[in-house]
């Protein structure tokens, strides 16, 4: 959802997990609030009253949080379904070949959807000047673009399931290990998440 009625600091960015929920956002143009709200639910699922849902899926959250909901309109309210597929080591064959989501869909759970994609074009057009536009080409793209790719569609798939966990000890035992993780080991998969490989021939 966007709302115009912030309640939050003009320079607010984050992420909260709850009990099989989520919410973050950001600050966006003009001190308006993009925010989004992860849970659990049935595919394609619609309710029939949108607001009564996002009070019941917000009321662990702090004030502000669902003060923001509230005050956003339901017509700027949109809902999606997130899905991902495990990960598959054929691209394509012949002259085919898939980039991006059709090749690798993920979560958005580590923010590397589109960048995954930049990637895959990246490599491919380094790929195909150096080859031509040939089957060999985009075999090698495809060799060299897939554990990457997928290591991140697994990697995204599995840190949404962890701040899913619903249950009290679940919770408590994934709060505590986020809480004890050194901010060197974030750093250190951060950097790795956004060095950009070479292609080699």
């Amino acid at each position: 959802g966007v709302t115009d009625a912030n309640p939050l600091p003009g320079d607010w960015i984050g992420e909260m997990w709850g009990a099989g929920r989520r919410f973050g956002g950001c600050v966006i143009d003009g001190g308006r609030l993009y925010w989004f709200l992860c849970a659990k639910g049935p595919a394609d699922g619609k309710d029939s009253d949108t607001r009564a849902a996002l009070t019941r899926a917000t009321a662990e959250f702090p004030d502000y949080v669902r003060q923001a909901v509230k005050d956003t309109p339901v017509s700027a309210i949109r809902r999606d379904d997130i899905r991902d597929r495990p990960p598959v080591t054929q691209w394509g064959r012949g002259r085919t070949t898939l980039l991006g989501d059709a090749a690798h869909p993920m979560t958005p759970n580590l923010g590397q959807g589109a960048c995954q994609a930049i990637e895959d074009a990246l490599a491919l057009t380094d790929l195909i000047t150096e080859y031509g536009p040939t089957s060999d080409a985009l075999r090698r793209y495809e060799r060299f673009r897939q554990p990457r790719a997928n290591a991140v569609v697994k990697a995204a798939h599995q840190i949404g399931r962890i701040a899913h966990w619903s249950t009290p000890t679940g919770t408590r035992v994934r709060n505590t290990l986020v809480r004890l993780t050194p901010a060197s080991v974030l750093v250190r998969q951060l950097r790795a998440s956004w060095r950009l490989p070479q292609t080699t021939s």
